[in-house]
């Protein structure tokens, strides 16, 4: 299992998933780092010295040390989600890697229970959908 901190490894790997460095001159020369989907795009994953932030224009959502495998593939993963999926892990749609993570294992077992009565739901084909996309996310 690989730890990432907020530095080149971390930033290429960002780049190689679509993200765009737009990091200004001034936050360059102090160490600072932040990437987006697009130009346009509120969601922000900045490097704030040695500190990984997720945000949404200036709003702090959650920020951590270092990233597991696990919690770099849940950023990705959030990144890729429709806002509508989103709301299945949280009303609001603020990203938190607890959260993610609860959300993931409470849909896991959701879709066990909709099989072990054999039901065809539309609900667990969306969820198949959720787990599938997680899945498929590679490092």
């Amino acid at each position: 299992m690989s730890i990432y901190k907020a530095d080149d490894k971390l930033a290429e790997l960002l780049i190689n998933h679509g993200f765009v460095e737009n990091t200004s001159e001034i936050d360059k020369q102090k160490g600072k780092r932040r990437f987006k989907l697009s130009k346009r795009a509120r969601i922000i994953v900045y490097f704030d010295y040695e500190d990984i932030k997720i945000m949404e224009s200036s709003k702090i959502m959650d920020s951590c040390y270092q990233m597991s495998d696990k919690e770099l593939k849940l950023l990705f993963f959030y990144f890729e989600l429709s806002p509508a999926y989103r709301k299945e892990f949280t009303n609001s749609g603020i990203f938190n890697f607890k959260i993610m993570m609860e959300g993931l294992s409470r849909m896991t077992k959701e879709i066990c229970a909709l099989k072990e009565f054999d039901l065809k739901h539309s609900r667990q084909k969306k969820l198949e959908k959720i787990i599938g996309l997680y899945n498929s996310i590679e490092l």
